[in-house]
């Protein structure tokens, strides 16, 4: 923020408690110098598979020496629409009521989340959670950590850990006791916490010493060739000097030339490690740097084009030699979380930087489908366009039956207090169906509500021709239609239209693509 605003005071990071579906991942206590009011910031993670909608915090100031000042404040934030590991909140200020605040508690009361269901905190204590130990610091040797990335996967940070009802994996993601895998990367966390420290060190052992035999080699062959070079420099005389420096350049040149037409052909069979290793190797020779970058480029277009059918054909170019990945584990994913890498350290190279930021649209977008939220999801396709499998996820969503699902609330007002039942669609071989379930204690003094019993669950077909007529609800008509691309819910006579009663009435979305 500005200088117009002083920070006061700073949360702990990552608060939480056991059983919530969200984090407290950070908060600070501002001043605002002009007007000299105090904020209280909030920045929420949501940490669980569920979307959600609208949340409820405490936040209770504190004077200077951490005692309570009046009466602790209720804030909701509403109209989120917040998936899986999504921060939110961070930019909505909170007033508290007495500027001589300097230090505050927070704690989340309630979450609601997008299909209506409800989280609520009872009496749970809300503390730090214990701080991600990096991989190097855990193992204490950095050839130790490259050993567990080699056999663990390149994106493995930090160590693995354990707190209250939570597991961080060493990708970083914070999973629930109940995720036998990981929900970002797919690592198994009986795997990782079975960890053999004492294996682990012996393959690295093996590994630096078969590295150390190979360099050995290489050097030996080196000296051998200094030699040789050494013995004919002797017998040649000295008249010949400038002959032998003159052939000596130019046999160099024809061998990094040979060595350049050889990394080129790599390049064009496609493989493009060994070409990138090949360029390198040339430093400085012809545009040999240029065509590092072109083979990397090359690379991540490739790994973008296995992505699309998710195939193991691309593991060659992403895993090491010994190096394997679980039956199950999401291809696509892997394929285009490297060729972002390559693209993010390619900036500037061609269109990369546009290309990265494409395959992150992508992966956004498929996590939203996943979430439930079509909408948004063809919204994103749309843009992107013919990159990698975006046409066919479009056509895919619209395939639904050209309905926009909307997890809503079928409400009715009696006695000036609004009712709120359960409403939700059910999508199967692209239909759209409504569904409506009357729980138990929510019909009392109206008898049968709405063509439906206690605890009843029906469902309807969704159309432009959808009507329902039921003329059995206590005396009264109600009338289902589809209208506007809206279900509109209408009633009249008996208990709907009495005076003491607000007319019945109900709109449940279901939006027409």
């Amino acid at each position: 923020m500005s200088e117009r605003y002083a920070r006061l005071f700073a949360l702990p990071e990552n608060l939480y408690a056991a059983g919530a579906p969200v984090v407290i991942a950070a908060g600070a206590l501002l001043k605002d110098t002009q007007t000299d009011r105090v904020l209280a910031q909030l920045k929420l993670r949501n940490i669980g598979d569920k979307p959600i909608k609208a949340v409820t915090v405490k936040v209770v100031p504190l004077d200077t020496v951490g005692k309570p000042l009046g009466e602790a404040v209720d804030y909701q934030y509403l109209d989120l629409n917040e998936a899986r590991d999504t921060n939110f909140g961070a930019k909505v200020p909170i007033v508290l009521p007495d500027a001589a605040t300097r230090a505050f508690s927070a704690s989340v009361n309630e979450v609601i989340f997008a299909d209506n269901s409800l989280w609520t905190a009872a009496g749970a204590t809300w503390e730090p959670l214990s701080v991600p130990v990096p991989l190097e610091t855990e193992l204490e040797d950095s050839e130790l950590a490259k050993q567990y990335r080699i056999e663990y996967g390149a994106d493995s940070k930090y160590s693995y850990q354990t707190d209250k009802d939570l597991w961080r994996c060493v990708c970083g993601a914070l999973n629930h006791q109940e995720e036998a895998q990981c929900h970002r990367c797919r690592k198994e966390a009986a795997a990782l916490a079975a960890l053999d420290i004492e294996g682990l060190k012996e393959r690295c052992q093996e590994r630096l010493a078969d590295e150390a035999q190979k360099a050995a080699e290489a050097k030996a062959a080196a000296a051998l060739k200094m030699k040789k070079a050494k013995k004919l420099a002797m017998i040649i005389v000295p008249i010949a000097i400038v002959i032998v420096a003159a052939g000596a350049l130019i046999s160099s040149h024809m061998e990094k030339s040979a060595a350049y037409d050889d990394a080129a052909a790599l390049l064009e069979e496609g493989e493009y490690n060994d070409a990138i290793a090949a360029f390198e190797a040339l430093g400085g020779f012809k545009d040999s740097a240029e065509r590092v970058s072109q083979a990397k480029y090359d690379k991540a277009q490739t790994l973008v084009f296995y992505a699309k059918t998710g195939g193991r054909k691309g593991l060659s170019m992403i895993l090491s030699d010994g190096e394997a990945v679980a039956d199950d584990a999401d291809l696509s994913k892997m394929y285009y979380e490297e060729a972002i890498a390559i693209f993010e350290e390619l900036d500037g190279y061609q269109d990369s930087a546009e290309q990265a930021e494409a395959i992150q649209n992508y992966l956004h977008a498929v996590e939203l489908v996943n979430n439930g939220d079509y909408e948004a999801a063809a919204d994103i396709f749309a843009v992107l366009g013919d990159f990698g499998d975006s046409a066919e996820q479009l056509e895919g969503i619209e395939k639904l039956g050209m309905y926009w699902p909307y997890v809503g609330e079928f409400a009715y007002t009696l006695d000036g207090e609004q009712h709120h039942l359960s409403s939700d669609f059910v999508i199967e071989d692209g239909k759209v169906t409504w569904e409506v379930t009357i729980p138990d204690g929510e019909l009392i003094g109206l008898g049968n509500y709405f063509f439906l019993s206690k605890g009843d669950t029906r469902q309807w077909p969704v159309s432009e021709d959808m009507t329902v007529v039921d003329k059995n609800t206590t005396m009264g008509t109600v009338t289902v239609k589809f209208e506007n691309g809206n279900i509109l819910v209408t009633g009249k006579g008996g208990y709907i239209d009495r005076s003491d009663y607000d007319e019945f009435w109900n709109r449940c979305y279901v939006k027409v693509n």
